[in-house]
């Protein structure tokens, strides 16, 4: 037979027994501490990537259609060029620098159908028409080339060297054997006939036809 514990075993018995209460008790707050913060972040996360979807700007989305800005334009280029075909232009490009990515206008080309200034759009076919008559110009397109500035062509048939020296890229020499071509040629039938003066190729021609006349 057992004998009867002492008071000071009993009392340490009580003591066990609050102790394991006391550690079921924290393990259980602890459990539920955890269980609720994984869940308050799982929430968190799907509200966080909700939000993001929501503000995404329309027309970012994969396979939208909606154009994107910044970007490169792939432009066709055909007809009176000297290289049709396929290519890639930097953001912002314009009608010339399609055509002049493309080798220049042919001499047949028609520049009066052609605004050279406007700015070309991603998958744009440009095509560049033949001049129907050899000897017609542009009668009217003088103030259309202007612009809003008012400004109006040089004359190849009558500007001094100073005039033509004032387009892009012809300086004092260009200028001069313009004119000595004009006198010994007896003028500008049109404005192609400048791809006959010496010094003047195809990208230099294709920059200033926009702003000179004959």
């Amino acid at each position: 037979m057992r004998p009867p514990r002492s008071i000071a075993e009993k009392a340490f018995a009580r003591i066990q027994v609050k102790r394991r209460a006391i550690s079921v008790v924290l393990v259980l707050v602890v459990a539920g501490g955890a269980w609720l913060i994984f869940n308050t972040m799982g929430r968190g996360g799907t509200s966080i990537e909700l939000s993001l979807s929501s503000s995404r700007a329309p027309g970012t989305a994969s396979g939208s259609s909606a154009p994107i800005t910044g970007v490169t334009a792939v432009v066709h280029v055909v007809g009176a060029v000297k290289k049709p075909g396929l290519y890639t232009l930097k953001p912002n490009s314009r009608v010339i620098d399609a055509i002049m990515a493309a080798g220049g206008l042919l001499l047949s080309s028609d520049e009066c159908a052609l605004n050279f200034a406007r700015v070309v759009s991603d998958g744009e076919q440009l095509v560049v028409p033949a001049r129907q008559a050899p000897n017609v110009v542009c009668a009217a397109s003088a103030s259309n080339a202007g612009g809003a500035s008012g400004a109006r062509k040089v004359s190849l048939g009558q500007a001094s060297a100073a005039e033509l020296d004032s387009l892009p890229g012809i300086g004092p020499a260009l200028a001069a054997r313009i004119i000595e071509w004009r006198t010994s040629h007896g003028g500008f039938k049109r404005v192609n006939d400048l791809d006959n003066v010496s010094g003047i190729g195809p990208s230099l021609l294709a920059q200033i036809t926009p702003l000179v006349t004959v």
